[in-house]
């Protein structure tokens, strides 16, 4: 008998061993993911975390292929009560079948699990990722619709240009932040070298026109290469049969010199004039810079982290007037009825102002024309150290100032140094090449423009008179990023109070021009700048 007994128990353990072993060789797919092999315990687990309900696809070895767990005899009481753990030791499954495509009807069990994802679901609502290079392309075309512009084209003295730049640091860099600045810079700088392209094509057209007595709507297209080339080789033709005073009017009409031209053999004196031309007329075309400025900016971002920079420009007229004002402190002839105060126009969220860089043009309550100069920058220190913290933060802070004053200096001070004709020729000179004709090459005024724009950043001694602080932020990003900020603003109230001129009068326009059309919102996808530029103004 005792015999009898323990050969039951040896054979229950056996049995007991063979079913545990068993349960732990189970695989779950679990959101189309393979788990496993999981025991009986875990299996319980995630049944009480809702992980896995009846209608969960499962697999152990011996089955053909993936089925539902309420369809398994060994698994019919998991649902209701807790299996002891399994004996330790099992031997490992093989590999278990591919997972099988998602079906219609294996739905998920929302009510047992809320964050379960279904299958259909996952179907039916899968959205394509959208890049952050074609969110700000979409944004640029919105606002674009919105303001009823087209980009690169002329229209009542005004052109508007779009670029963008990736970011060049990960998300999660800690030069992130500074990056962002540097990406909005090269963006200006795509507007700068498009503009100074489409300037020089229209200067040398529009001389030669001037040479050859034709005429040119304001309003008309940029020429391109072609039109260009043939319009110098008219220009040429002319030259070749004019002597004299008339042949030295012509050339210094067109920015070459007389004595140059003539100092060189007859056979190198079309490339000569080309040269000389060319020059001339990418010095002219930097001379217009002073009238472009960054009107709005976009930021966006993949859900990898990758950033994109965009920035609109805009070109007017007007604004170069201003400029010329705000340089000569002379009252600016700009005005409008029914401005805003700074408070309103600047602003105040911390969490906004991150989205702001470079200047704006505005106008205040009083009707006067303002300058806004958003600076920012940012800092890498990622320790506990109050003090040091601390320091970093006013590093960062000098660092934004000194780019908002920067831009108003590029404004200011700019426009005092393309008006130095021969230091603006210095500048192309040294950057320029030419291509086999004489001319500029297109690949290369990027180089002009941006050792221009060097030249004025070190070299450029804008009087600040009239800019004060008007607001400091800081902002923390949900990445971690410390940004840190300041806004400075340029009011003709602010400059006649400075100390250097306070014997400058001012007289005040008793009617300002009155304009009627109210700025427009632009709502767009990704974050933006605040829209405080009403291109109508100008």
């Amino acid at each position: 008998m005792k015999i009898l007994n323990k050969l039951f128990v040896f054979t229950a353990g056996i049995i007991l061993l063979s079913t545990q072993s068993f349960a732990a060789d189970y695989h779950v797919l679990i959101n189309d993911q393979q788990q496993g092999p999981v025991s009986m315990e875990q299996l319980q687990q995630m049944k009480n975390s809702g992980s896995i309900t009846k209608d969960t696809l499962i697999w152990k070895n011996g089955m053909a292929g993936w089925e539902k767990a309420e369809a398994q005899e060994d698994l019919q009481g998991l649902f209701a009560s807790a299996t002891p753990p399994p004996i330790p030791g099992a031997v490992a499954p093989p590999a278990p079948p591919s997972v099988p495509a998602p079906l219609a009807s294996s739905t998920v069990d929302k009510a047992a699990n809320p964050d379960a994802i279904d299958p259909e679901e996952i179907n039916s609502e899968v959205k394509p990722i959208i890049e952050a290079g074609e969110q700000v392309d979409k944004a640029f075309t919105q606002y674009a619709n919105n303001k009823k512009i087209e980009f690169g084209a002329k229209k009542n003295g005004k052109i508007y240009y779009s670029a963008k730049q990736q970011v060049n640091a990960d998300i999660d860099s800690a030069k992130y932040g500074k990056a962002r600045v540097f990406a909005f810079e090269r963006a200006l700088l795509k507007i700068q070298k498009e503009f100074v392209v489409d300037m020089y094509g229209e200067n040398t057209v529009k001389k030669a026109n001037s040479v050859l007595e034709h005429e040119r709507s304001d309003d008309e297209l940029f020429p391109d290469k072609n039109e260009i080339n043939n319009k110098v080789g008219e220009v040429w033709a002319k030259l070749v049969g004019l002597t004299g005073a008339k042949l030295d009017k012509a050339l210094s009409d067109l920015g070459v010199d007389p004595d140059e031209y003539k100092a060189v053999p007859p056979a190198r004196r079309e490339v000569t004039f080309r040269d000389n031309f060319s020059k001339s007329m990418i010095t002219t075309a930097m001379g217009d810079l002073t009238g472009l400025v960054p009107i709005q900016t976009f930021e966006a971002k993949e859900a990898n982290g990758k950033t994109v920079i965009g920035v609109i420009g805009m070109y007017s007229k007007k604004l170069k007037s201003f400029s010329y004002s705000v340089a000569h402190k002379r009252p600016p002839m700009l005005m409008k009825m029914g401005g805003r105060a700074l408070s309103e126009i600047i602003p105040s969220d911390p969490a906004d102002l991150a989205n702001e860089f470079g200047i704006r043009p505005a106008f205040n309550e009083n009707g006067q024309l303002c300058l806004i100069s958003y600076g920012q920058w940012s800092h890498d220190y990622k320790g506990k150290n109050d003090r040091k913290l601390e320091r970093r933060r006013e590093s960062a802070s000098d660092s934004a100032l000194d780019y908002a004053n920067s831009y108003i200096t590029e404004f200011i001070g700019g426009r005092l140094m393309m008006e130095r004709d021969a230091e603006k020729k210095e500048i192309v000179e040294e950057a320029r090449k030419k291509d086999s004709e004489g001319f500029i090459a297109d690949d290369d005024v990027e180089d002009i423009v941006e050792k221009t724009m060097q030249e004025i950043k070190t070299k450029a001694k804008a009087d600040l008179a009239g800019t004060t602080t008007f607001r400091k932020w800081k902002y923390k990003t949900k990445e971690g990023h410390e940004l840190i900020g300041v806004v400075r603003t340029w009011t003709l109230d602010a400059l006649k109070t400075a100390k250097d001129v306070r014997n400058w009068k001012h007289q005040q326009k008793s009617q300002p021009q009155k304009q009627t059309k109210k700025s427009m919102k632009v709502e767009v996808g990704t974050k933006a700048g605040k829209d405080i530029v009403d291109v109508d103004d100008f």
